[in-house]
């Protein structure tokens, strides 16, 4: 079962939201890759990296955490 939570929007410093946000509980893209880590260790885990201002210091600490995530990140040019 997956665990309710709240976090708040967090872009990369510099960044500015063009998206409005919605005003309810949601994840966060390092909320759902803690919680893939964490229930599926047998699993190795790459994803293609987000755009540079969806990639703040939660995101990484949570690739750093977890040794079945993925450790390159790709950033588009």
């Amino acid at each position: 079962m997956v665990e309710q939570k709240t976090s708040s929007h967090q872009n990369t410093e510099g960044f500015n939201e063009i998206y409005k946000l919605r005003g309810c509980e949601e994840y966060r893209f390092a909320d759902l890759l803690e919680i893939l880590a964490k229930n599926f260790p047998e699993i190795r885990i790459r994803f293609t990296s987000p755009h540079p201002k969806d990639f703040p210091d939660p995101v990484l600490e949570v690739i750093n955490k977890y040794p079945n995530l993925c450790k390159h990140i790709h950033i588009p040019a």
